[in-house]
């Protein structure tokens, strides 16, 4: 999965597979921990199928992402400057083989889907010769 961003494309990033050194510096910058993180992710999914899950809550999963994944790409950007956009200027560009939440719930926006655990390493994962 990628996120386009006011037009530049990166790789998904999620809090699992970021380098602990940013997770660090999330919570300095931020005040946004791993047991934050944990909260968020936990309110923002959907309990049994029949909520559509905390929508604050994944608000706050995209931003955190949004950071992550601009920071792992080498745009050493803060917090407030990545989430300083629009849900307009940002797009998730699903990939071949990427979950698709909005197919099993549609009424979820797009721009406020809870991101999966396994975004980067789908996104990192070797391609098998031939495809």
């Amino acid at each position: 999965m990628k996120l386009t961003i006011k037009g530049v494309t990166y790789d998904a990033v999620s809090p699992e597979q970021a380098p602990l050194s940013l997770l660090m510096r999330l919570k300095l910058e931020s005040g946004i921990g791993m047991a934050d993180i944990e909260k968020y992710s936990s309110a923002s999914k959907p309990a049994d199928g029949s909520d559509a899950g905390d929508q604050d809550a994944a608000l706050i999963i995209l931003g955190i992402t949004i950071w992550l994944s601009m920071n792992v790409a080498g745009h050493k950007v803060s917090f407030a400057e990545a989430t300083s956009c629009t849900l307009a200027d940002i797009e998730i560009v699903e990939e071949p083989g990427d979950p698709s939440a909005a197919a099993a719930d549609p009424t979820i926006p797009a721009a406020v889907l809870p991101l999966p655990d396994s975004v980067a390493a789908e996104s990192s994962a070797p391609v098998p010769a031939g495809t």
